[in-house]
């Protein structure tokens, strides 16, 4: 069933920006999840911390009328 009502969304949090939060968001993001994840956190406090992590991600805007899909 590939519909999109099929499809559950996940809202995360990194919690203190200064912890380990940040990179564990990064490092979940990296790979492909069955859910939506919405990390609901500062857009250049998460480029940063890639970027000392060396990982590449790509941060879009979420709107609650967006189409819900899988990670």
């Amino acid at each position: 069933m590939s519909n999109s009502s099929s499809v559950m969304r996940l809202a995360l949090t990194p919690g203190e920006p200064a912890g380990i939060g940040p990179d564990i968001i990064l490092s979940l993001v990296q790979k492909a999840h069955p859910c939506q994840l919405i990390v609901i956190a500062d857009p250049q406090l998460m480029r940063e911390r890639a970027a000392t992590l060396r990982l590449t991600i790509r941060i879009t805007h979420w709107h609650k009328t967006h189409p819900i899909q899988p990670q």
